[in-house]
């Protein structure tokens, strides 16, 4: 090969080379100014990218990708299909549409089928007080209240019984126990577990116009309020048990997923805990929005809850703050993390189906398609300081205007150097 022929060789692939870090970091930064959708109850362009993520996750469930996730994530088979079908119905919950509301109960019942047989079983622990944990059951009967509750006028009546049975042998437990936090795995509490069924009992007692549950919840509020940290006035992220003694202080993953099932159980409480998440876990990285796994201060590594933490934001928590900004009317910010998320999970569609990062974590895809369908709570939505100027995004628009600037540079040498002709 002669001299010449060996520059212009490195000349194409220098070129090839900075065209492509530029469509690679333009895409992103084009993702930015795409409208957000996590802006109202009803929105024509959330409404079709959801969809289109429910049929990716549907393709993806048929599959294999439930059994994908678990032997990536503990209860991967678990989130996978209860997030599919919390999605599907509170998608329809939000919508007028007939036809929709159908196929999101068909949907909807079919993830309940598996999440109650043995496959949807086969990780949790029958013999721990209450049977299964409260993760189980919490989940387990929150999506069945949701199908209730798009069942109207005509619920289900041993649906209804089934759940009303759990959640009554939960409510004795709480008003019974010395702790407020019940396990999940023997020996293992997460406060944000717990929520979930209590939440479950706080949509029981909205849709069906009684107070069955209402002492239960006032109890525990109290008694969890007794035991926030200290430092943060948050919950702990896990204790242990039956010694209560902290695990790990709250993390950002643990906060926003507990905060999104909050206000089912008190409103007032929910408003205070989300100001004190907003004080300490937001965060801005190059002008985007995300979130923290960890308060500032504190460190730890990268875990099955957390996903990835990168530069000490946590893939998890700002995925789930996506929904929990939405349903609080944090409608500023949840449009900003949500067009953040965008930017870094590079949403790809094809043959009507959206999914992100290529599809390689479909449960990643099932918790951002439930977060951008939380429904705003009008009992929560107070003024807050602003935190976004008109023009947020520049920062990384100039950070990546510099890396694209960088990518060119071997060829412009080349060229100057090894003149074509």
């Amino acid at each position: 090969m002669s001299p010449s022929s060996g520059s212009g060789w490195s000349r194409r692939a220098s070129l090839g080379f900075a065209v492509f870090a530029t469509i690679l970091l333009t895409i992103p930064n084009w993702m930015l100014h795409r409208g957000p959708t996590s802006l109202a109850v009803v929105h024509s362009d959330r409404d079709r990218s959801v969809l289109a993520q429910l049929r990716f996750l549907g393709y993806a469930i048929e599959h294999g990708a439930a059994d994908d996730m678990q032997e990536l994530y503990p209860e991967g088979f678990f989130f996978l299909h209860v997030l599919h079908g919390l999605a599907w119905s509170e998608l329809a919950l939000g919508t007028s549409d007939a036809p929709w509301k159908d196929r999101a109960l068909e949907e909807s019942m079919r993830s309940l089928a598996v999440l109650e047989s043995p496959a949807g079983r086969a990780v949790f622990q029958p013999e721990i007080d209450p049977p299964l944990g409260v993760a189980y059951v919490g989940w387990t009967c929150f999506l069945r209240e949701r199908i209730l509750q798009l069942q109207g006028e005509h619920p289900d009546s041993a649906l209804m019984a089934r759940t009303v049975d759990d959640l009554d042998r939960l409510a004795r437990l709480y008003d019974t126990s010395a702790s407020p936090f019940q396990q999940s795995y023997r020996g293992m509490v997460w406060p944000g577990d717990n929520v979930v069924p209590l939440a479950a009992m706080g949509l029981h007692d909205s849709l069906h116009g009684d107070q069955r549950y209402a002492n239960t919840l006032h109890r525990w509020v109290v008694r969890a309020r007794s035991l926030l940290e200290t430092e943060t006035g948050m919950p702990s992220f896990e204790l242990s048990h039956p010694s209560g003694e902290v695990v790990h202080p709250v993390r950002g993953s643990g906060q926003t997923l507990l905060l999104r099932f909050l206000p089912f159980v008190d409103p007032v409480f929910a408003r205070e805990q989300y100001e004190r998440f907003r004080e300490v876990f937001l965060e801005r990285r190059l002008g985007l929005v995300l979130v923290r796994e960890f308060p500032v201060g504190q460190a730890g590594d990268a875990d099955y809850d957390s996903g990835p933490v990168v530069w000490d934001i946590g893939a998890s928590a700002t995925i789930v703050s996506v929904g929990t900004t939405r349903q609080y009317g944090d409608t500023v910010v949840a449009g900003a993390l949500e067009r953040s998320v965008d930017f870094y999970g590079l949403p790809y569609e094809h043959d009507g189906m959206r999914r992100y990062a290529l599809g390689w974590m479909p449960v990643a895809d099932a918790f951002l398609a439930w977060s951008k369908v939380a429904i705003p709570d009008p009992r929560l939505a107070i003024s807050r300081e602003p935190i976004l100027t008109p023009f947020w995004f520049l920062p990384i628009h100039l950070v990546s205007l510099l890396l694209a600037g960088l990518c060119w540079v071997p060829w412009v040498f080349l060229r100057r150097r090894f003149p074509p002709g």
